[in-house]
């Protein structure tokens, strides 16, 4: 399940991902993310997850093709866990996007937003 959490605004788009993301998960923040693409053409991204442990239902399927479409859409992304996977996962998904991507652990969420929001928080 995931949450749109309330730093999100303009430009910039925080997200807690918790336990399993489903294909549900991603009917609901999709239309989000697709409307501050096409207000502000380029987003920047921040992902807590928290307890995660993957994909499920489609989840994987929905979120491959939604950052195949949007790869070049988004400035930076910032995920934050505490799990080593995690952090391999944001460094194999570089190559996929023209943003800059950079993992933190739980204890840096509050520069982990800083970064990702470009000062705002």
């Amino acid at each position: 399940m995931n949450h749109i959490l309330a730093e999100t605004q303009g430009d910039f788009v925080a997200i807690e991902c918790i336990d399993k993301l489903t294909e549900l998960d991603f009917e609901i923040i999709t239309p989000l993310l697709k409307s501050q693409i096409e207000e502000y053409h380029k987003i920047s991204l921040f992902v807590e997850m928290k307890d995660f442990h993957g994909w499920a239902d489609g989840g994987l399927w929905a979120d491959t093709k939604f950052e195949l479409k949007h790869h070049g859409d988004f400035t930076r992304i910032a995920i934050v866990g505490d799990q080593k996977w995690e952090e391999w996962m944001a460094t194999l998904s570089k190559p996929f996007t023209s943003a800059k991507v950079r993992y933190y652990r739980m204890e840096q969420r509050k520069s982990a937003m800083n970064w990702a929001s470009g000062g705002r928080f």
